[in-house]
Parts: structure tokens; sequence; C-alpha cells
């Protein structure tokens, strides 16, 4: 190696990983960018989305770790922020001319996002680590000053709490709000005004009575909550097109996230998703990751993985896919050499002697030999690639997928410092190559830790064992050699025999075969002959491969192969994910195993959802002889059930044996007395079940699920059809959803709209139930982060307009009707609201029921056999649980009050969007006391009424003045008593006829003093209003105008000047006013006969001033000429015999004496001539 040291020399562009938090706005990291036709379609995806082409909002960007993700993102991050350095988009346009034209686009619009960037925070909640996020995101964009709403709202709790809990503490900040010319009533009105200058006066004033703390509201706040209101104000007022989420090392959180907590964070991270999938373009949400979102439900706890359900449904996946030949050229890129001087080198010592023939049995390999040609093999990757051979190259690539972190990547291999790296080999390797084994003892690390890829960490166990026999070098190399090509499990493209392993070490063969041979006699490898590789031997002195075939023996050919797939199978379920996203739930498929003969027989489905609950069926049939399609279709439409969908594979089942195998490693795992004996073998009985697994696994996606699209799909009355993409068949599954589902209630909230709640949601949903049946005030449920709010809101207050929800509430009403005389099984209503059309989950059930049984006047009774049973939360529960034990029975009267009921909610538009927690009956009286108060003052006083309904009108409205009321009182008595009567039908007649009457009284007004103006001036009725007083006004021919009015003569006259609306009731409202002094509004039946005597006298005494001279008697003249020369001249009265007239006059006259010689006589007079000039212009 000496002689190439100082011709290879390594690009420190490649060393360090990009860190988005580090590196956000770094130009020289955002420079070294090298766009790859591949990552520009991904780049482009992004940007569509941003442009409203596309509709992904949220999305988890998925990828190997050192592939050039984060890179990515910083370039996109750049792009958002206008910041994007000419050269990089300079090398975008000439990759990629479409992105490139996107680019600019953005820039032209001006599209400008705020970056948040989220890491994982030990100890921290989902809900704070968002907060967190976006605090620091506004303190480094210089926007801490933003206060969304809830700033103002904490300020407010805070001072609440501190009058009550900390009266000293609160004394001390009314002195400092004092010391501010302020106080804390007044700042308290200013902080619910939502004022900034009272907000920066509380934070403030804060650290001074807190030791020194910041006001930080933002993390006392609900993320989803508080990045609604912040987007709202960066597009509002900052100039901003949104907000860009990037949650770097995704995987990373979720494989150290334990139980606690994780349903509430995966919540939030849910609801999240959906924000941003309904922000139009205002809000994006993308996560990384090292690979699939489903992949993760593998390695984690069950109630994890339910969890975690809503938010696979939720996002978009996005692989970020890099051509093999790209990746080779990446590395060669790293790897750059001295030239002329290394090609000559290159081609003397190398090419022309027996490493040349090396490098052509390298290319002889398939997975070399089917990807590139001789020449580009020769340039890329044997002279690209060196001092690393060819297979070290291919190893590199593929192993830092399955196993690379943050710490130890492909790049970091080749251009860190530290031990093991490329540039320490290169300082100390002796040989010509970097091997295999060299790759093996940097990933040593990542393979310890790889427990949850269990071939890779088994095979790291196996070559562990088998290095501590190891006697040489050489021995130590191979065994490294077949640990990592064992790892990689691509025996199409490198298969663990000879010529692989020497070459993937630069190995002589003379140095090779012997420590083969070793390593064999020593009993450490086997070479397995009927599949042509090499293997490691168990490390046990019990030869297990034996007692595995004795196993298989006594099973003689029997075992239930179908449950084995289902134990063994990754893939347990499918989620509809368009449908899922759509209404707001996650439903769920359940992969089903079944022989064809056994699919055949079935007379039911019913038993498949009795023994494992699930919204749909997947049943692959599996079959070593050929499956007769037309027989599984017959079947399908006999069975009649849209939920069920069957997979038909291309490929008859072969894999028996191994499912025999692998049931007879697990009977070895459960004889105690073999584990006894051979406890060393229990860990070793593991990994190869977990190999087994992992076969099976590998053999089903190929063969037998969707994504390997070799599988026909039959459904119930359609054609087959054979998906092109697993997206196609996801599709599939949304379409059955969407047509057996239709009206399912979208209740938002994934910890409460599943079939079964934990405890935590149980005790929140009992609580607003309780308080539903007691019809308790629920007001404080309508905000706040705690569960019952939580449950009351995504119930009732978020479901308003959901058209599935009502049709449950129908539904349900319905089960009611049928219920009043005659007790029916709650299993009727469950069956009906759990099947086709709805599917509704356990979970929301009781909250429906419990609001319609709190709606209903009368008796409801729930029978358990003979027993009558108190209606509360837990009974509800117990129905909820065994429906079919349970009963409802309802008075007759109940339905006939309900109807009444629901035709006064009809008069008063008093329907779901207005329900506030209260009970039905305080709703319904809130409505129409809410109605009555919106009414004008004049409609609530009046007495001009028809005589027919004049009494009970009078009646009603003093009903409903009233403060204090008594619903039921009131709708069941109060009000039909108004009417004379107590049939509910009549009254309801009565009372839509006495409010139309009301909603009508002010308009007619308005229509009578419109009559009653145009009778004044003359005028026919036809004649429009504004004519009518337009024509009047030009009569006078604007003598009024030279004599100084009234107030109201003025105004009145003034208004006709200006006047241009053509609508009588503005111009009677103005009109109205002017004359009286009194808003229409506010108007008694008094206030008619004043107007009509005021417009009488003004219209008078203004036709009177045009028809007399000038000079007539009682008129007096004044003459001034302003400052610009203008000439005023007005006619006055000169009559100040009134008190307060001569009042002002003895004022003025004081005033100016007051003065003395202080204001010369010029500057007293030019003073009042100024002021009178005010007067009379």
């Amino acid at each position: 190696m000496e002689q190439w040291r100082n011709l290879i020399h390594i690009n420190r562009n490649f060393q360090k990983a990009v860190n988005l938090q580090l590196d956000i706005g770094n130009h020289g990291r955002i420079e070294n960018y090298i766009p790859t036709r591949s990552s520009m379609l991904i780049l482009n995806r992004y940007l569509r989305a941003v442009m409203g082409e596309a509709k992904e909002h949220a999305t988890v960007l998925i990828g190997p770790y050192g592939k050039g993700k984060s890179h990515l993102l910083l370039v996109l991050l750049s792009i958002l922020s206008g910041d994007l350095p000419q050269t990089v988009f300079d090398k975008i346009q000439v990759t990629d001319k479409e992105t490139a034209d996107l680019v600019t686009k953005i820039k032209q619009e001006n599209k400008k996002y705020l970056p948040v960037l989220i890491s994982s925070i030990p100890g921290f909640s989902m809900n704070q680590i968002l907060l967190f996020a976006l605090r620091e995101a506004l303190e480094k964009n210089n926007l801490s000053d933003i206060a969304p709403e809830t700033a103002f709202t904490e300020a407010l709790k805070i001072l609440e709490k501190w009058e009550v809990e900390y009266p000293d503490v609160y004394e001390k900040f009314c002195e400092h709000l004092r010391e501010n010319q302020t106080d804390e009533k007044n700042l308290k009105k200013e902080l619910k005004r939502k004022n900034k200058q009272s907000l920066e006066l509380f934070k403030n004033v804060y650290p001074m009575l807190t030791a020194g703390s910041t006001f930080l509201p933002l993390m006392q706040s609900e993320a989803v909550r508080s990045y609604q209101q912040i987007t709202r104000i960066l597009t509002e007022e900052c100039g901003y097109a949104g907000i860009f989420i990037i949650f770097d090392e995704f995987s990373k959180y979720i494989e150290g996230h334990d139980k606690t907590g994780f349903a509430e964070d995966m919540k939030t991270l849910q609801d999240m998703c959906e924000l941003a999938e309904g922000s139009d373009q205002k809000l994006f949400f993308t996560m990384v990751a090292h690979k699939s979102i489903h992949e993760y439900t593998r390695s984690i706890d069950i109630s994890m993985k339910n969890a975690f359900r809503g938010v696979e449904g939720r996002i978009s996946e996005i692989s970020f896919v890099i051509s093999a030949q790209n990746n080779y050229e990446l590395i060669a890129n790293s790897i750059q050499k001295e030239e002329p001087v290394f090609s000559k080198q290159y081609e003397k010592e190398i090419m022309e002697n027996e490493q040349g023939k090396f490098l052509e049995l390298s290319y002889q390999l398939p997975c070399f030999q089917k990807l590139f040609s001789k020449q580009d093999f020769d340039q890329i990757v044997a002279k690209g690639c060196f001092p690393l051979t060819p297979l070290a190259a291919y190893a590199l690539l593929h192993i830092s997928e399955r196993v690379a972190q943050n710490e130890r990547t492909i790049f970091t291999f080749l251009a860190d410092d530290g031990q093991g790296s490329l540039s320490w080999l290169l300082e100390r390797n002796k040989e010509v190559w970097v091997g295999i084994d060299k790759i093996y003892d940097y990933f040593k690390p990542m393979f310890r830790e790889t427990e949850d890829a269990p071939m890779i960490h088994s095979e790291w166990l196996k070559a562990e064992y088998a290095l501590g026999k190891a006697e040489s070098e050489e021995e130590k190399a191979v065994i490294k050699a077949i640990a990592v090509i064992r790892m990689l499990h691509r025996e199409d493209e490198l298969p663990a025999q000879d010529s692989a392993i020497w070459l993937s070490l630069g190995m002589q063969q003379k140095k090779y075969y012997p420590a083969m041979e070793r390593l064999k006699k020593d009993g450490v490898l086997m070479f397995r002959s009927s599949v042509g590789v090499y293997a490691f031997r168990s490390n046990a002195g019990v030869d297990m491969e034996k007692e595995i075939a004795k196993k298989v023996n006594e099973l003689n050919g029997h075992c239930n192969f179908c449950k084995i797939l289902s134990e063994v199978a990754d893939v347990e379920y499918e989620v509809p994910k368009q449908y899922n996203q759509e209404y707001a739930m996650t439903r769920y498929f359940q992969y089903e195993y079944m022989f064809q003969e056994n699919f055949i027989s079935l007379e039911s489905t019913k038993y498949l959802y009795d023994e494992k609950f699930s919204d749909g069926k997947i049943i692959v049939i599996i079959d070593k002889n050929k499956i007769q399609t037309d027989k599984i279709q017959k079947q399908l439409d006999k069975l009649a059930d849209k939920r069920v969908l069957v997979l038909v594979s291309d490929r008859n089942f072969d894999k028996e044996e191994l499912l025999l195998r692998y049931q007879a490693v697990m009977m070895l795992k459960g004889d105690k007395r073999f584990i006894e004996e051979n406890e060393i073998l229990i860990q070793e009985l593991e990994l190869c079940a977990e190999d087994i697994r992992f076969e099976i696994n590998i053999y089903l996606e190929d063969y037998y699920l969707p994504e390997g699209r070799k599988v026909t799909t039959f459904q119930a009355g359609k054609e087959k059809r054979k998906c092109k993409t697993a997206a196609e068949f996801n599709q599939i599954l949304s379409t059955v959803c969407k047509e057996y589902y239709g009206y399912a209630p979208r209740v938002n909230h994934e910890l409460l709209n599943i079939e079964h709640i934990g405890k935590q949601y149980l005790r929140a949903r009992n609580q607003v139930i309780d308080k539903l049946l007691r019809h308790g005030d629920l007001s404080a449920y309508q905000k706040g982060t705690m569960p019952e709010a939580m449950v009351y809101r995504a119930a009732f207050v978020h479901t308003r307009a959901d058209e599935g929800c009502r049709k449950v509430d129908s539904e349900i009403e319905n089960f009611f009707s049928e219920c009043a005389g005659e007790k029916r099984s709650f299993q009727m209503l469950y069956q009906r609201l759990q099947g086709e059309k709805f599917g509704a989950r356990r979970g929301i059930i009781p909250l429906f029921l419990a609001k319609k049984l709190s709606e209903i006047e009368g008796i409801a009774v729930i029978y358990i056999g003979e027993k009558e049973l108190e209606i509360t939360s837990e009974n509800l529960n117990h129905v909820n649980d065994f429906p079919e034990n349970y009963a409802l029975y309802l008075e007759t009267e109940t339905v006939e009050k309900e109807k009444y009921l629901k035709e006064i909610e009809a008069i008063f538009a008093c329907n779901e969007e207005n329900f506030d927690g209260q009970s039905r009956f305080i709703q319904i009286v809130g409505s129409m006391q809410k109605w009555y108060r919106s009414l004008p003052q004049y409609t609530m006083i009046t007495l001009n009424l028809p005589d027919k309904q004049c009494t009970a009108i009078k009646k009603l409205r003093n009903l409903l003045r009233r403060a204090e009321i008594n619903p039921r009182e009131l709708l069941f008595e109060k009000i039909p008593a108004c009417y004379g009567n107590t049939d509910f039908e009549k009254t309801v007649q009565n009372l839509a006829e006495s409010k139309r009457i009301l909603d009508n009284v002010f308009s007619e007004l308005k229509k009578q003093i419109a009559k009653d103006i145009k009778k004044v001036f003359g005028k026919e009725q036809s004649v429009s209003l504004k004519a009518c007083l337009h024509e009047w006004y030009l009569a006078q021919n604007n003598i009024p105008k030279a004599h100084v009015l009234t107030t109201a003569e003025s105004k009145f006259f003034n208004y006709l000047e200006k006047l241009e609306t053509n609508d009588e009731g503005e111009i009677v409202s103005a009109l109205t006013y002017i004359l009286t002094g009194v808003y229409l509004e506010d108007w008694n039946d008094s206030n008619t006969l004043e107007f009509q005597d005021n417009l009488y006298t003004v219209k008078s005494k203004i036709e009177k001033i045009r028809k007399c001279d000038k000079d007539a008697e009682g008129s007096s003249r004044i003459l001034l000429t302003d400052q610009n020369g203008n000439a005023i001249e007005k006619y006055y009265n000169a009559d100040i015999s009134d008190t307060t007239s001569l009042y002002l006059k003895n004022m003025l006259e004081e005033a100016l004496e007051d003065f003395g010689n202080t204001l010369e006589t010029n500057q007293k007079v030019a003073v009042l001539v100024q002021t009178l000039e005010g007067l009379l212009q």
C-alpha cells in the first residue's frame, strides 16, 4: 500500500454527514450538494406539493443512512427560504430542467417557508418536542414577538392563579402595573382583546416576580393549536407562505421510545399530519426514516403497534432510491486520485499483472455483470473505488443500507479519520487491496446493536464465536468475509462461495484455500452442498440439524401450515390509507392464510371476525396444486361479503418443508428436558427460527403479497384484478371501505375511535357521559388538553358537519322509536352501527348513545333480563361490552315530545352546530332566547301586533325576557299555556306564527315610516323615497344654505344633499335618528308620532326660509372674508334672550378679560373670527 499513499486522497466534503440543525443556511454545505436524477425526482415531488400541484403535505422520506436524505432536505429548505446558492441552481438545471423551473417559479412567487427542525429529546413528550422546535425556529428567524392566542390565554391563567393561590405575588404584580400607568383590571381586559402591548407588559413584569424566569406560553399549550395559530399569523402578517417541518432521525425516535406515553405521542403526531394535510399548502410535515413505516411495527410492543397504526395511515411514503451506478460513482468521487501519475501506476501494477485477472473474475460475478458494461466496471468500480476490492465496495453499499447510523455510514467509512476508516487504513494497511473484512471491522459495533435485524445479529454472533477459534489472520479474514456475505443475503448476486470470498478479500488463492481447509477441519465452517454455499457450524456439542431432522420426521408431514404462516408473517394487516385519512380513523384488513379446500368449504365469514376483529379480511390462498380460480370466485359470490378479498399467487406453494422445519424448531424450544440438557442451544434455536421467519417473509413478499406483483385479487361480484403496485392494491382496500363503511362517523381521535379503549380514555369517556346524562355544564371541555376535553371535542365539536355522525344519530333515533312501548335488545342497534354503512367503533358508540338519551324528555329504561337499571356511564359500558344481554324501553309519550322538540329546533334553527354540552332543553331554550335577544328593542316592546296573536305574543315575550328559566317547564307547560292549549302540534303551529310576526315587525315599521315620509312630502307611494326627497331638496335652490339652521335642520338638509342610496330601509334608519335622536331599533310606539311631528316642522321651516327674502324681518346678516380670501355670508336669528345663550356670551367675555394685555385686541379678534369661520363652514 505504501506506493499508493501519496496518489490517493480523500475528498473531505464527504467526511461529515449533514446535520440539518447545524447546517441549515450554511452555503458551504449546500454548495457541496451533487444532484442526481433520482434525487431530483424526489425534490421535484416536494416542490410540486409546495406549488399545489400534488397533495402530499405529510410525508416520510425513507432511505438508508448516509445516502444523502438530509443533504437533499437541506437544499429543499434553502429553496423554500429563498436562499439557494446560484451554483447549486446551475447544477439542478443541468440535471433536471423541470425541477429547476419549479425552483424559479417558487422564487418568483416568493413562497418563503419557516423551517422548523424537530429532534428527539429524551424525557419530553411529542407535544413538548414540537413546541420546543417551533419556539427555536421563531427565535432563530427573529420572530419571537409573534403572539399566538394561547399566549394571551396563558397569561390570564397565570394571573388568575396568582390572585387565588399567591396573593403576595399578585399584589406585587399590581404595583408594577401602577408604575406603568395601568391596573390589573385594564390589563386583563386588554389581554382578552388580544392586545399585543398588554402581553408585552406582562412578559416584562413576569421575570421580576419569578426569579428571572422567562414567560414561555408556547411551551404550555397544545402543539397542534399553536402551529395552526402561528401558521395563520406568519401567512397573514409576516409575508411567509407557511411552515415546513422536518423531523430528522425519526427512526431513532421510534426505536428509542418506550411504552409510556407512546399512544399520546402518536396521537399528537397523527393530529399534526392531519393539520398539514388540510392546510392548503401552508404547513408541511416531513419525517426522515431509514426504513418503511410499516417495518417499525415488527419490532415494537403490541400496544405501541396499535397506537402506531393511526400515523401509518396518514402519511405518504417517499423512497429515497439512488441507482446502484450512482452509488459507485459517489464512492469514486470520495476517493480522489493524483492524475495522471495514478493511472500510469495503476495500469502497470494492477492491470498488467495477475491483479488484472483478479478484476476480470470479479466482473464475471452476477452483482456486477448485470449492472455494468465491462468498460464502466473497469472505470467506475475497479479503478474508481480502488483500493477497495470491487466486492468490498459492493458490500459497503449494501451493508450500510442495513445497519448504518449517523455515527457510522458509508461516508464516515470513506472519509472519517477514526479507527477502521479508509483514511486510517491507507496509513496502516500493508496489502494493496482493502478487502471486505475491513467492512466487517468498521461496522462491527452496528452488528452487535442491530437486534431488530435478527439475521445480521445471528451471523455476527456466529462469526464472533468462529473468530475465537481462528488461529491465523487469513482465517479471521475468511470468517469476516463469509459473515458479511451472509448478512447481505443476496445469494443470487453474491453467494458465499470460494471465488466470491477470496475475490472480496483481494487474497491470493494460495493463502485462501489452506485457511479455508483448516476452518472446515476445525468444525468452524461447513459447506452446504444442497445450496452450494458456506455457513457457520453450530457452536454446541449437539448436532442441532440432526435434532431438527428428528422432529421433522416425527411430524410426518402434518402440521397446521396456515397457522404457522400467520405466526411468522411480518405483515399482519393492511391499512386503507386513503380511506383512513379521509375518514379520520384507522381501519385495517387482517391477513388470513387458507388452503383452497378450506376456503371453498366456508359456510359464512362470521367466524373469521369473531375469532379476530378487523374491518376486512385478506385471504391468501396457499396450495401446492394449481388453484381453481373459478371456484374461488364462485365461493366469494356465494359468501357475498364485500369486505373479503382473496389473493391467489401465480406460484404453487412450495415451502411446506420450511414450515415443518420451523415447527420442529419451535417444538425443540418448548421441550424442557432438551433445553435443560442443551441450554447453550436456546439462542441458536431462536436464531434458526428467525432465519426461517426471514426466508418465509421474503417468499411471501415475492410471491403471495400485493407488492410482489405476482398475485391476482378476487372480490365478490367484481372482476379479478392483478395489481402492478402495492399502492394500487391499497386503493382497492380504500374503495371497499368507502363502499361498505361510507357513513362511518368521522371522530378524529385515535385513542377513542377504536374498538377497545385504554383505561385513561375510558375514565375520560365516563366523565363526559355522566355529565351528559346529568345535563351538567360541559363548557370547560371546549378547550384544554385534558382527556375529557379531547374526548368531548372529538365526539361533539369537531363532528358538527359530519354526515356519518348525523346518520349514526338518526339510526339511534330509529332504534329509540322501535323501543317506544316495547323492549328491544341493544344487539339490534350494535349490529346496525357496527355493520354495513357505519362500521362504528365501540369506543365512540356509548358517547352517541348518552347524548341521544340525554336529549329525550320522558323515561328511558335499560333492562338486563327483567331487572331495571339506572342509566349511567357504568351501565352503558356494560351495554357496550355485551349488547346482546341488555335491552331498552321508552315510554310512548317520549316519542310525541321528541317530535315536538324537533319541530321547535327546526323553527329556531337549533341544530348540532350550536350544541354546547348543556342539556338539550337548555340548548333549545338558549336558542330561543338568543333569537329573542337578537330582536330590536322595538320588537320586544311594541303593541302594534295582530289582534289574534297579540295576547299570546306578549306572554311569550315575557317568558323569554326572564334571565332565570326552567327549560322543561317553559317548553312543556308555559309555552303551550300561552296559546291556551296543551296540544303539542297546535302549540308548534302557533309558536311558528308568533315567531314569524315578531321577525317581521321591525321591517313592517320601516315600510310604514317610508309611507309616512312620502305622505308628508305629498308623493304617491309608487315613487321611490330617494326620488321624493331629492326632488324636494332641489326645489329649495340651496337658499337654506345661506342661513344658520338648527342642528336637526342642518343635519337633515346635509343628509339630503349627499343622499345616494336607493335603500329605503337605510334612508328611514338615518332620518329617524336625525329627527328623534333615537336609533330606530330602540324606538317605542310613541316615537312614531314624535318623528312625524319633527319631520313636518323641519320641512316647514326650511320651506319658509326659501320663500322669505334674505333681508326679511328677524334675520341678521354676517359677512366675513376667510384666510384664503373667500367671502362667507350667512343670515341668522340674532335673538340671544334665552339663559343658555347669555351664559355663553358672559363666559366668552370673561375669557377675553382674563387674557388682559397678554393678547392684543387684533389677536383676540382673529381668534374669535377663526372660531366663527369654523362654526359657519
